[in-house]
């Protein structure tokens, strides 16, 4: 599905934030491990949430749905062949990885569009260590044997993620295991909120830094016979982040559901937007407003940014576009790992920029957008990647001519309802 939108629209309005795609992927998971009685509400409809739900079950966890509330009940019995189709969701393959090797179950993993090319070996090797083995370092993959319990260690200049889906699968290896990363920990945010949904599950850890690196040590369990409390999953401000955009770039718009105090990195988007000049309020708890600097303090434009982008990978596209709607040279540090997420995002940002006629360029680790208020218009291909799609709808509202964006449908993949709340708020469609 190709998408045309109009040049130049102005924002106004108010939404609520989707559901957080990483809360949900967490929540999940621990639900599932944890069996009878546990409960999961405020899942959303994206691709990769619903992936999650059908991997579980294609591992066995049983559930049933309650109106809108996701109900565990236990695992069942391993029977046969077990396949689980990623498609492309990284999350699901770098969680699951560890809680099948938790669970003892052999089980085929297989993906879709680049996730067979995004790298596995780092958990695999570790995995191998401890009693599971895979029959290839990539997808499609065989994954037999149980994971055992121990000392782990995992770099942490990698995805969190492999960090995170360890966290979750070690108290149910048995024994007591402890996590340690060397070095700085990226994206460490995540973890953090990977911790605090599993002690929402009544799973413990405790975690220690030097500058040696980060421990995470695991809390042996106390009887824990009582029902989890139902868990609601948060609002995204990944998602979020291209409504808050468009704010500041077209006009002014107020998005609900946003938790200030978030574990989620992707909050980092209200301080980077008021360091390049919009005004960010909070007129009620979890309602975030953005306005663009013309209509608050007369400025023409937003003013560069200067972002390490390491903790917060996801945002560079959106980010790369609020640059160009700057006046000046926008730095944006640490890109590497960039290159391995749903495109190469370092190349296809570079390329969304240049099709839209800005200008961008790319030395060694760094990305250098010179904004100058405006963008042209032009076509672009979203590469299948759902957040180039969100950020070329983004940046039609400083282009001049209207902006075709190539397999826009790729949304689904995180934001299904993104094109229909982007027109709410004035971003017509021509």
């Amino acid at each position: 599905m190709d998408i045309t939108l109009r040049a130049g629209s102005i924002i106004e309005g108010k939404l609520t934030a989707p559901p957080s795609k990483s809360d949900a992927h967490r929540a999940l998971i621990c639900a599932a491990l944890r069996g009878e009685g546990a409960q999961v509400s405020g899942l959303g409809d994206s691709i990769d949430v619903l992936t999650t739900i059908e991997a579980l079950n294609a591992m066995g966890a049983t559930s049933e749905w309650n109106q809108d509330t996701l109900c565990y009940t236990g695992w069942a019995d391993s029977q046969g062949e077990i396949r689980v189709n990623c498609r492309e969701s990284g999350s699901t393959l770098r969680f699951l990885l560890p809680v099948c090797g938790a669970l003892g179950r052999t089980c085929t993993f297989a993906g879709e569009g680049r996730l067979p090319l995004r790298p596995v070996s780092v958990i695999l090797d570790e995995m191998a260590e401890h009693g599971v083995s895979a029959s290839c370092p990539q997808l499609p993959l065989e994954l037999s044997g149980r994971l055992e319990p121990g000392k782990y260690t995992i770099p942490g200049n990698i995805s969190s993620q492999f960090i995170s889906g360890l966290l979750m699968a070690l108290p149910y290896a048995g024994g007591v295991s402890s996590i340690h990363i060397p070095g700085k920990l990226e994206s460490a945010a995540y973890v953090d909120m990977t911790i605090d949904t599993l002690r929402h599950y009544g799973i413990h850890w405790d975690s220690h830094t030097t500058e040696a690196g980060t421990t995470y040590s695991m809390v042996p369990a106390e009887s824990n016979a009582e029902p989890p409390r139902p868990y609601v999953v948060e609002g995204d401000w990944s998602g979020a982040a291209f409504l808050l955009a468009s704010g500041a770039l077209g006009g002014s718009v107020q998005v609900g559901g946003l938790d200030p105090e978030s574990r989620q990195g992707d909050k980092a988007i209200a301080h980077i937007l008021e360091q390049m000049g919009a005004a960010v309020a909070w007129p009620q708890p979890r309602q975030v407003t953005v306005t663009a600097p013309d209509a608050t303090t007369g400025a023409r434009a937003l003013v560069p940014a200067d972002v390490d982008v390491s903790a917060v990978p996801d945002l560079f596209p959106v980010l790369a576009v609020l640059a160009a709607g700057a006046e000046g040279t926008s730095v944006f540090r640490n890109v590497a790992r960039l290159r391995i997420k749903e495109s190469d995002r370092v190349q296809t940002v570079c390329d969304m920029i240049e099709a839209l006629g800005g200008s961008v360029r790319v030395e060694g680790d760094t990305v250098y957008v010179d904004g100058t208020g405006s963008l042209t218009g032009g076509v672009v291909d979203s590469c299948g990647d759902h957040r180039i799609a969100m950020s070329a709808a983004v940046a039609s509202l400083i282009c001049k001519d209207a902006v075709t964006i190539l397999g826009a449908q790729c949304c689904a993949k995180s934001y299904p309802g993104f094109f229909e709340d982007f027109a709410k708020i004035g971003g017509n469609r021509v």
